[in-house]
């Protein structure tokens, strides 16, 4: 395993919060979640899955939301973006013809065209999925409607 591969970024993707993990950071990130006990001394290939696969028990320490696990930037190549919406990486073609892009090419269309973004929201009354819809005439404004009985 090559030292590029044993070194880490973990990063918020709320409050931007980063910390850069070599194996010995890798493990106290993994004792502080009860993914490896102390005794052990498992191999670094180990201590990297384990720690890819231990993403969802990562929080924050500044804002408590769930961390991003991702390459370190190569100071050869642009630093890679993540959606907002989704966290999917952007593509580095979006970010050079659109510099301050945010979310990519698929979340922003869904924004552009009112939907939602992040988990759905349900109608207190049916339980159908709500929906933003436009209202009135004049002045545009948005409300957000439920898809079946349409309150």
């Amino acid at each position: 395993m090559s030292a590029r591969e044993t070194i880490l970024q973990l990063r918020c993707p709320d409050c931007r919060w980063s910390e850069l993990c070599d194996l010995l950071g890798m493990r106290a990130w993994l004792h502080s979640v009860g993914m490896l006990r102390r005794a052990t001394d498992p191999e670094a290939e180990m201590i990297v899955e384990l720690f890819r696969k231990s993403r969802e028990k990562f929080e924050c320490p500044e804002c408590d939301a769930e961390l991003r696990i991702e390459q370190p930037a190569d100071e050869d190549w642009p630093a890679a973006q993540s959606c907002q919406a989704c966290g999917k990486t952007i593509p580095p073609a979006r970010i050079a013809a659109i510099p301050g892009a945010t979310m990519c090419a698929a979340c922003q269309e869904k924004a552009d065209r009112g939907e939602s973004l992040g988990e759905a929201e349900y109608c207190e009354h049916c339980g159908g999925i709500l929906v933003m819809k436009q209202s009135g005439s004049g002045i545009t404004r948005y409300t957000m409607r439920c898809s079946d009985c349409g309150r």
